[in-house]
């Protein structure tokens, strides 16, 4: 696989995911917050408020992204801390 094959893959990827978490995020604000804010915001309003939610989680997700993890950094995380001598109890 070249690498412009691995990046439209990974894009393809990311697409998904993002519509796979906005989807029950929307549901949640359709079906239960929207009738619970105080000032109701029309149509315009929720799908103002979902589209909010994806711009957030997609920049978020960018920030936060752990792609470029190495897989020896992610078994360096993942391991057990090493054991150390325990100090006598007093």
């Amino acid at each position: 696989m070249s690498k412009f094959q691995h990046d439209v893959m990974l894009k393809i990827v990311k697409v998904i995911d993002l519509v796979m978490i906005t989807i029950p995020f929307a549901l949640c604000w359709e079906l239960y917050y929207s009738y619970q804010v105080y000032a109701k915001f029309g149509w315009r309003g929720n799908w103002a408020m979902i589209s909010l939610f994806a711009v957030l989680f997609f920049l978020l997700g960018k920030t936060l992204c752990v792609e470029h993890t190495t897989p020896e950094e992610y078994a360096r995380v993942m391991a057990p801390p090493p054991k150390t001598k325990e100090s006598p109890e007093r």
